[in-house]
């Protein structure tokens, strides 16, 4: 087991004599006491009521040597074995977590364990400082490998030092923020980490967090000197606590099975930077033990239940990861049992290509179809061998998951239309706007269609002498259908759907590899994997894989077409005039992982990931792209909306600049972080679930029942400080839009093409249409045959 819970009650102090013993310990059992009590007053009896909870193990007034042996031990021989350990504190203000990370600390310099170097910081007010640096504030950055880092932090060798670590430790305890509280002359008034790196190349970690204070807390700090910023400094140790807390209360939902929770790390930085430790799976590369500290005092009851509650329900999550890990299906196969399957499928068919199969069955689950054929390709194989053996792996890991207990029970549509209608899932996406006024896709679950527009102003019959357009008709072009398992709600085309329009044998718009131009169709959405289609022949080209959740909104990038519409360009060709060359191969995606991403999709290659330090905090629900395609928007559930460049990184201008694209192979996976240019939380305080350029303004919307016309405030040249430096939020609000029924999130608005409409839908089926330069409403849009949500419209 990688994580151990064990509840510590410190001992009665002499503040403490008299009072009731409301905590007792017995192995893994901790018992609650409280006297029973009517209308406020004890019963004379002496009657008490009990409530247990079990944990890995308890302590209760065990020497430090003894815990030390018992639950430290391990964690230090982890990381002598070149590993990673982790021993953190957590409780409430006065409960002797300080008292506990110093005790273990000296204890391991007693035991000779040998350090070669050592950092140590403090997290106060959700701001890094290095307190063997003079509490330098340093900044906290997503590497390229999705860990969170602090960037500067300094290493202090130990032949460096000069001085023992003890003694090197001791001097940053001296700078670390403290201040009186109601349970203690001198608490702790910030997250400690004291950071011990071994010859091995392990690394031990001890965090002695900041107490979580009640109202009798506040009392004590509105009365003192500093009255201010003792409030403001007890608000953001309890906020980010309880950042701490709902990231465990999600880690239990997620082992249990299931679909899984999202768990938000990104709130604050305590959690970035304990992200790896409250990893509770059995596989987790982090060792470590979770010390809950509890006062055994009446007077502390509820603080304590709290504390509690938080450490059982990690102590569970870890319990059934451990049970989870049992299971040994396919996808945990080693490289030798993968092998061994392929030398034996079908009877021993394809055994001359099982020495090729030297990879684990993660990493065989995870591969691309295309990258599996060229493998087998290489050994001597055909594409067919390759497919087959690729979907039999796969239907294994579909079946093992079934038998693990994995299988769900299937929704009726109606119980989909009710998530739709809650907000809970996003609906199917149209994605006219980007095919011209003749066509428009639908998707949803794993079924995505084309249709073709006829009639109404659109037919080549109507002319200016009609007494009036013929009536609007919709023809179904193309299906396609994905695997049983899908669930689109987002789709997005690439480039001019013209072969739609042309005969099956019309090679004129094909390329030398007899691939169509402009042809693709991108699907997304709960299975983390986006679909690239060949709309024209309903076939699956490409599949890019790298998001870590759902995918919430696909957008292609523009390339050769910043001086046209794309319905003036799609205009063109359905009448036979020049059209300018549009190549769309870039796509960006939003996920609900927290990041954006940036894809060739020729070659499946992640060039780019917006997120980092200073990226969203939670889900990125819509992007979009600027007109000229210089730069895209994006909103998230964390409120703010951000500004990203996509012509100032070398990677996108050699991509772009490529006048050969097939030539573009490379098939790096993300290597560089973006950072915006310019983020705001001044233009909502809900969710910004959708947002769209108009022009160089843009206009964002709430689930608050709100849509912003808004233009950022950037500096010279056109943009805002870099890296999101201060003062680079502000915005100008032009225009707002009252919506009614329309609190559920995915609710899609649009803009028309000349920039003079504005229309969105609510949740009773009715499409609301405005003037963009007047915020009362133009027209209302409804039928009676529709209630449920009208997720999206297109002009």
């Amino acid at each position: 087991m990688q994580t151990t819970v064990v509840c510590r009650c410190r001992p009665f102090l002499d503040h403490d004599a008299g009072s009731f013993q409301a905590v007792t310990t017995n192995g893994p059992n901790i018992y609650v006491h409280k006297e029973v009590s009517k209308a406020g007053l004890v019963d004379t009896t002496g009657k008490v009521n009990s409530k247990k909870f079990q944990l890995h193990a308890s302590t209760a007034c065990e020497n430090d040597e003894s815990l030390y042996e018992m639950y430290v031990e391990a964690v230090v021989e982890k990381s002598k074995e070149g590993g990673a350990g982790c021993v953190l504190a957590y409780g409430q203000t006065g409960a002797g977590k300080t008292h506990t990370i110093e005790a273990m600390m000296d204890t391991m310099f007693q035991s000779g364990v040998e350090i070669v170097a050592v950092s140590c910081f403090e997290v106060r007010s959700d701001k890094v400082h290095d307190l063997l640096n003079d509490s330098e504030e340093l900044k906290v950055l997503t590497g390229a490998d999705g860990n969170d880092n602090v960037v500067g932090l300094k290493k202090l060798e130990a032949e460096e030092a000069g001085e023992a670590v003890k003694d090197v430790v001791t001097r940053a305890k001296a700078l670390r923020s403290t201040a009186s509280t109601n349970a203690n002359d001198q608490s702790s008034r910030s997250h400690a980490f004291y950071i011990f790196f071994l010859p091995s190349g392990g690394s031990l970690t001890f965090v002695d967090l900041a107490g979580s204070e009640n109202k009798a807390d506040a009392k004590s700090h509105s009365e003192s000197e500093n009255a201010d910023e003792r409030l403001k400094e007890m608000k953001e140790i309890n906020k980010s606590l309880g950042d701490l807390k709902e990231c465990i209360r999600l880690t239990l939902v997620n082992s249990k099975g299931g679909k899984q929770q999202h768990i938000p790390f990104r709130r604050s930085v305590l959690t970035r930077l304990l992200r790896t430790s409250l990893d509770v799976s059995p596989t987790s590369a982090v060792k470590t033990t979770f010390l809950c500290h509890v006062g055994p005092t009446r007077r502390s009851l509820p603080m304590t239940i709290n504390t509690l509650n938080y450490a059982e329900q990690m102590c569970s999550a870890t319990n059934a990861a451990k049970e989870a890990a049992k299971f040994k299906g396919p996808e945990k196969w080693s490289p030798k049992m993968v092998a061994s399957w392929v030398e034996k499928l079908d009877g021993g068919k394809y055994a001359t290509l099982s020495e090729s199969m030297h990879m684990s069955g993660k990493i065989f689950q995870t591969m691309w179809l295309n990258d599996f054929i060229k493998r087998v390709s290489a050994a001597g194989g055909t594409e067919a061998d390759g497919n087959y053996i690729y979907d039999k792996f796969h239907d294994l890991v579909a079946e093992s998951k079934k038998g693990n207990g994995a299988k769900k029970k299937g929704k009726k549509v109606d119980d989909v239309t009710i998530e739709i209608a809650e907000g809970k899932k996003p609906a199917q996406k149209p994605v006219s706007e980007l095919i011209g006024s003749r066509y428009f896709a639908v998707c949803g679950q794993n079924v995505a269609s084309i249709y073709r527009v006829d009639g109404g102003a659109l037919s080549s019959s109507s002319s200016p002498s009609s007494p009036s357009p013929s009536p609007l008709t919709s023809t179904l072009v193309q299906t396609y259908t994905g695997s049983k398992g899908e669930d689109w709600y987002c789709c997005s085309f690439g480039g001019l759907v013209s072969s739609l329009v042309h005969n099956a044998n019309d090679t004129s718009g094909t390329t030398e590899d007899g691939r169509r131009k402009g042809q693709l169709l991108a699907l997304a959405g709960a299975g983390r994997c986006i679909s690239i289609i060949d709309p024209y022949a309903g076939k699956l080209v490409a599949s890019l894989i790298g998001h870590g959740d759902e995918i919430y909104e696909t957008t292609f990038v523009p390339i050769g077409a910043t001086n046209f519409s794309r319905r003036e360009m799609t205009g063109s060709l359905l009448e036979g005039s020049p059209t300018p060359c549009v190549d769309d191969f870039l796509l960006l995606s939003a996920s609900k992982d927290e990041s954006i991403r940036l894809w060739n999709v020729q070659t499946g290659a992640c060039l780019l990931m917006f997120a980092g330090d200073m990226g969203h905090r939670e889900s990125v629900l819509s992007i979009d792209v600027h007109p000229l395609g210089h730069s895209f928007v994006s909103g998230g559930m964390d409120t703010t909306i951000k500004l990203w460049r996509l012509e100032d990184d070398a990677v996108v201008r050699d991509v772009v600049a490529a006048s050969d694209k097939s030539m573009i192979t490379d098939i790096r996976r993300t290597t560089q972080i973006q950072l915006p240019y310019f983020s705001t939380n001044h233009a909502h305080t809900d969710y910004a679930d959708c947002v769209r350029f108009l022009g160089d303004c843009i206009v964002s919307k709430s689930t608050a029942n709100l849509i912003l016309l808004w233009k950022p405030v950037l500096g010279e040249g056109g943009r805002a400080a870099r890296a999101c430096e201060k003062n680079s939020d502000a915005i100008i609000p032009l225009r707002e839009f009252v919506l009614s029924n329309c609190d559920v999130w995915f609710v899609r608005h649009s803009v028309s093409d000349d920039m003079k409409s504005l229309a969105v839908g609510n949740k009773q089926g009715m499409v609301k249409v405005w003037s963009v330069e007047d915020p009362e409403e133009v027209s209302r849009l409804s039928q009676n045959t529709q209630t449920t949500v009208t997720a999206t419209n297109i002009f």
